[in-house]
């Protein structure tokens, strides 16, 4: 995407902070609801079309989808999506992009996802993805991952961005999903599916 001014940029980020902490907040919603919600600030804000937000409950398990974007797709095409997500997360073949950053801490922006081996192409019209992880505490990770059909949609202040959102999410995830892994979990599959 081009990029902003600071100041465009330094509204975007208030804006969506704002938002952030108004949907985090809002306790009359599932924890998989306020995430769903974020990831909907997140494409209104940097305009992707993929966007998934990714826990991994401890060292050497497998990652969950804890909330996945909706975009413009029908139930059933959405319903398809989850379980395709859901496979590759499981899978112990080629680890992708989003595992590779949850085992390595490592952000990953990728230009053109097509020139990248990491790349698992769970949408064969995604061509640039960003990808970042954090550590949550008790050997726990979440990652945050966009894709967009542009290639070299994502550059820094998307990444910031990111990053501002990923931040403001850690204490909910922290409560209600580390705090409350059984609960949440079920509530993450029915929102899910």
């Amino acid at each position: 995407m081009p990029k902003k001014s600071q100041a465009e940029f330094d509204a975007q980020c208030s804006a969506a902070i704002l938002q952030t902490k108004r949907v985090v907040s809002n306790v009359g919603l599932c924890a998989g609801a306020r995430l769903g919600q974020v990831l909907d600030i997140a494409e209104k804000e940097m305009a992707y079309q993929r966007g998934a937000l990714i826990f991994q409950p401890g060292r050497g398990q497998h990652p969950v989808l804890l909330a996945h974007a909706r975009g413009h797709a029908t139930e059933a095409d959405f319903r398809h999506d989850m379980r395709r997500v859901r496979h590759l997360l499981a899978g112990n073949g080629n680890r992708g992009v989003v595992r590779h950053s949850i085992d390595t801490g490592d952000t990953m922006i990728l230009e053109d996802c097509l020139d990248e081996e990491l790349y698992v192409a769970a949408d064969l019209t995604m061509r640039s993805e960003l990808c970042l992880s954090v550590d949550v505490g008790f050997h726990a990770k979440i990652a945050l991952n966009f894709e967009s059909e542009k290639t070299g949609h994502f550059g820094e202040q998307d990444h910031d961005l990111a990053s501002i959102l990923l931040s403001e999410i850690i204490p909910l995830v922290r409560t209600d999903v580390i705090g409350r892994s059984m609960p949440f979990l079920a509530s993450a599959n029915t929102y899910l599916t």
